[in-house]
């Protein structure tokens, strides 16, 4: 089919001593052509050595290319130019026509561009600068042209490719011209022409086609309206046709959005339209109305890819470009800012002034910044310097956080470096992604950032350091004094592995701080007031690092410290207590608790025991719960199959951690029969235990099937994730069945996992068909026809994003 290419017309005025402006621009226009040229588009650059020589006043024939462009483009420096004969330089003879006709016609656009002059200059211009600085006030004085001015080669570059490609989008190139309509599965035959007549072009076709459908579904309406009058909206025979009715509701609502309200397609409505997608003939407007419709949805609810399922990488980017800085509807501007980054369509450096990353919007604008944060190379850099430089607050800080980002990306330790130095806050979600990069920033700048203001940056610092194994005794002891508490333990925990023994009372103390501003809170919500660390976790940390004799010789009954040495004595030294351990469990650790008797005996005297025993009598429970659970522990990571019964002895305890150890033994030596108690666990349980539980369940169990469609009905999203992440690698009919029951699930969730699962096992005919299957039923759910749509004809640029998006939705737990 013939294209019609549309020609955007501009001339550049200038004298002599901007030279190298005049060729950057049209090595830019040059760039910008190989792409416009894909959407219908070209623009022509006329310079005064353009003219081709002729007969007459050699300005006569400039004049020509002035009276024709549609943008003129005045750029002066410290140059006037030469006489004409009527006017003092051409460049003023130029200008002066083209004012003339932008007065009394309203074209062309006039952008009027002064080169920045140094201030010695200024203060003797001469004669030629003087001319240049009486025309700019001049034009100050008359406001009839805004100008602007550049410092330099690279700002006129990113300024003039800005504007150009601004302009050409206000034309509407990419909302009515790149979108090349899809051939339709069927549509009316054309009428053939007269005998004699030749034979209409492809694009004659076209209109023709489409001027009949509407013509007619016009014509439906009118009949019917004479036919019933008021009745003509019923939905009964006679009156009109659903598909007049979606025909008719898509011309009105994408002419009553270009020319007064903006609004986009609503989802009941698009819906309706889907369903006689391969019957509508659409003309450029409907086509923009529909895609700015999928570009808004953010429920899954509105399909629309069908009809722009041959659009490639470039027309793609320059459409969700033209709706993310032109579109009236803030949220459809978010939405195509956000496919850009997220399905990581590349911009060309000259492209990254289109963004709107001066939006008055701060939520459109925090969009653009984050697409340059996470897609743009280092070349952006110098970039957002520039624009970091402005003058409003609120932009530069944008900027200043788009560099950050992209520091921490590429170069991680610049970026911590930066942070570090200049004190600046940075945020927890800032050092997560840091974090990611953690192993590129040298010891050096962790020891600075260690030294850090700011407690989580100073607590990132700790761990990496720590992590390496870098962080010093001497580091280590000074922040066992730091405010931060979470610092503290790092610490603790760094001097517990180097075997340093530690004082745990202070310890203790230490890791538990009064918070002042928390407690007048949650006194009110009756919360905790203090901040803590995990002091087990240090204890238990110190004791593994010593020797067996050492942790055996710290065993007592009446000490919580005594259950954490046990532990870390069948965990690391196993073979020191596995002739004990089954017998402690046995007699309920007698053992332990008379020779921590006989010990205070010896050393305070019966007496002080005997009132020891009383005094700790109605702990016992508390105390054994603390050594069975350690004993599990260690049968958990050492013990043998013929130690499932403890597993089994210990399943229904009261204490969560005891519970949590009898099952890690079940996960390890279980068998079919301790499946139904598995399941109770995960039914009735919380935490790790309920979590292990249900899936070691779906492990040991012979009916797998079963056992998983119980765990996606589970609170724990844990366990919901388990249950369908086994069923998604199923391929059995159960399976297929499950899933396609599932599709009609009146749950939005479990909708999205089938057609997941779908998205993995059938070919795109199938899907097609599924598709179909949907859309003939009386009443189907939105958001299956969307997922499909989006699969089977979202452009090739997204294929991945989308698949991204539904495996992120169907495979994170909950429902």
């Amino acid at each position: 089919m013939q294209t019609t290419v549309r020609t955007l017309k501009v001339f550049l005025a200038s004298p002599g001593d901007v030279k190298p402006e005049r060729a950057a621009a049209e090595e830019l226009v040059d760039g910008m052509n190989k792409q416009l040229r894909s959407v219908g588009w070209q623009i022509m650059l006329y310079r005064w050595e353009d003219a081709a020589p002729g007969f007459g006043r050699p300005q006569e024939i400039i004049n020509e290319n002035v009276d024709e462009c549609a943008v003129f483009v005045g750029l002066l420096w410290e140059r006037w130019g030469q006489q004409t004969g009527k006017y003092s330089s051409g460049f003023e003879e130029e200008f002066e026509r083209a004012l003339a006709r932008r007065k009394a016609t309203g074209e062309p656009e006039i952008w009027l561009v002064f080169k920045l002059v140094s201030p010695d200059k200024i203060k003797d211009p001469g004669p030629e600068l003087s001319k240049v600085l009486k025309f700019r006030d001049r034009q100050i004085s008359l406001g009839e042209v805004f100008y602007q001015e550049v410092p330099d080669l690279n700002d006129w570059k990113s300024k003039l490719t800005n504007w150009l490609w601004s302009h050409v989008f206000k034309q509407g190139i990419a909302a009515t011209e790149s979108l090349q309509p899809q051939q339709p599965a069927s549509s009316p035959d054309i009428q053939s022409t007269e005998a004699g007549s030749s034979k209409p072009s492809d694009t004659e076709a076209a209109e023709i086609e489409v001027s009949q459908q509407l013509l007619a579904t016009a014509q439906s309406l009118t009949k019917a309206i004479r036919h019933t009058e008021l009745e003509a909206f019923r939905r009964e025979k006679g009156a009109l046709e659903e598909f007049d009715v979606a025909r008719l509701y898509l011309l009105s609502a994408s002419i009553m959005f270009r020319w007064y309200t903006g609004d986009t397609l609503q989802t009941h409505e698009t819906n309706l339209i889907y369903r006689y997608r391969t019957r509508l003939e659409l003309i450029p407007i409907e086509y923009l109305q529909l895609l700015r419709a999928v570009i808004f949805d953010t429920s899954d609810v509105v399909p629309g890819w069908f009809w722009f399922a041959g659009m490639t990488l470039e027309p793609l980017r320059e459409q969700l470009l033209v709706l993310a800085e032109q579109d009236s509807s803030v949220d459809v501007r978010r939405r195509a800012l956000r496919i850009l980054r997220e399905a990581e369509i590349p911009l060309p450096e000259n492209m990254w002034a289109l963004l709107p990353l001066w939006d008055r919007e701060e939520l459109v604008r925090a969009e653009a910044y984050g697409y340059l944060a996470k897609i743009a190379g280092g070349a952006v850099l110098p970039f957002l310097d520039e624009i970091s430089a402005s003058d409003e607050a609120p932009i530069s800080s944008s900027a200043r956080e788009a560099k950050f980002s992209v520091l921490m990306r590429l170069r991680p330790e610049e970026a911590f470096s930066q942070m570090v130095e200049t004190g600046a806050y940075a945020s927890e979600s800032k050092l997560g992604q840091l974090k990611k990069r953690a192993s590129a920033i040298s010891e050096a700048e962790l020891l600075k950032g260690a030294e850090n203001e700011w407690g989580h940056v100073r607590e990132f610092s700790a761990q990496e350091l720590a992590r390496r194994g870098l962080l010093s005794k001497r580091l280590a002891e000074r922040l066992t004094e730091d405010p931060s508490v979470s610092i503290r333990e790092i610490a603790f925990i760094e001097l517990a592995k180097r075997g340093i023994h530690l004082d745990f009372e202070k310890v203790k103390k230490a890791l538990v701080r009064d918070n002042p501003q928390a407690n007048s809170f949650a006194a009110l919500l009756g919360g905790q007031t203090e901040e803590k660390g995990d002091v087990d976790s240090v204890v238990l940390t110190f004791y593994r690092h010593q020797s067996a004799e050492f942790v055996a010789a710290k065993i007592e009954w009446y000490s919580l410290d005594g259950a954490l040495a046990y532990k870390s004595l069948a965990a690391d030294h196993f073979a020191a207590i596995k002739g004990d351990l089954r017998t402690d469990l046995e007699n309920g650790f007698a053992r332990v608790k008379e020779r921590t008797i006989a010990s205070v005996e010896k050393m305070m005297g019966v007496d002080y025991a005997t009132k020891l025993v009383e005094q700790f009598a109605k702990h016992d429970d508390f105390l054994r719960s603390q050594f069975v659970e350690a004993a599990l522990s260690g049968i958990a990571i050492h013990g043998e199959p013929s130690d499932v019964r403890y597993g089994r002895q210990y399943l229904a305890s009261d204490w969560a951690d005891t519970k949590h150890a009898a099952v890690q033994i079940l996960c390890k030596f279980g068998t079919v029969e301790d499946v139904p108690a598995l399941l109770n666990v995960a039914k009735d349980s919380w935490g790790k235990a309920r979590d292990e539980a249900g899936v070691c369940a779906l492990r040991l169990s012979p009916n797998p099937f079963e056992v998983a469609r119980e765990l996606i009905q589970n609170t724990s999203a844990e366990l919901t994730q388990a249950g369908y992440a086994w069923l998604y690698d199923q391929r059995s009919q159960e399976v297929v069945d499950f899933f396609e029951t599932l599709m009609d699930s009146p749950n939005d969730k479990e909708r999205v996992r089938a057609i997941y699962y779908l998205s993995q096992t059938r070919t795109s005919a199938e899907l097609e068909n599924v598709l179909d299957a949907n859309l003939q039923k009386e009443k189907y759910y939105y958001n299956v026809v969307t997922w499909l749509d989006r699969l089977l004809y979202s452009p090739e640029p997204l294929k991945n994003f989308v698949a991204r998006e539904l495996a992120e939705e169907a495979t994170n737990g909950g429902t």
